[in-house]
């Protein structure tokens, strides 16, 4: 068995978070689109945190995983 435990200390909001070019291809394409920290980090508190329910983020058609992502749940 194997655990892959990733690291990532409060990156910039700028920080554009996407699939890595060796972890990708024609056939098999990234699951997630790319998307910078800020926004998801505000996506996910409004959804954790009553207090940031009414904060403007990205709707959760952009976000969330999409179908492939979650295939295998």
């Amino acid at each position: 068995m194997r655990y892959a435990i990733p690291f990532f200390c409060d990156p910039d909001h700028d920080t554009l978070i996407e699939c890595l070019p060796s972890c990708r291809s024609a056939d098999k394409p990234a699951k997630y689109p790319p998307i910078r920290f800020g926004d998801y980090a505000l996506w996910f508190a409004r959804k954790s945190y009553e207090h940031m329910a009414h904060e403007p983020a990205l709707p959760d058609t952009v976000v969330a995983p999409g179908g492939r992502a979650t295939a295998r749940w």
